[in-house]
């Protein structure tokens, strides 16, 4: 039997119950140690408050989008496809830089099917 097949199901009691797939896992589950130098994985437990980041420029190099952003006091660069604690060690583990549309003028954030959408006019 292919170890695929084995653990596909898990033994909870008395029923066996099936595995999500693996991006389901790693969506809903953090993996690793935590860095203890990375500031946001000690100071916040990964949220998306809106009180927390507020944006402040969106930049193209005709190539990429960028957003400059104030996060928790702190002004910072974010590429579109950031995700926090991996690309980018300054927003939240697990933050992940979903959108940054010129066009719009906003900057969409996302944490484990939690959204934020931020725009110049929010104060």
């Amino acid at each position: 039997m292919p170890k695929e097949e084995i653990i596909k199901e898990v033994i909870i009691g008395d029923k066996f119950n099936p595995l999500e797939n693996a991006q389901g896992l790693k969506d809903n589950y953090s993996f690793g140690k935590k860095d203890p130098f990375n500031k946001s994985s000690i100071e916040s437990q990964s949220s998306l408050n809106r009180e927390d980041y507020r944006l402040k420029a969106l930049i193209s190099d005709q190539i990429d989008n960028y957003a400059l952003i104030s996060y928790q006091g702190n002004i910072f660069q974010l590429k579109e496809g950031d995700t926090g604690g991996i690309e980018n060690k300054f927003i939240p583990i697990g933050v992940k830089v979903k959108e940054i549309n010129l066009n719009e003028k906003i900057v969409v954030l996302t944490l484990k099917g939690s959204k934020l959408k931020l725009a110049f006019n929010e104060e």
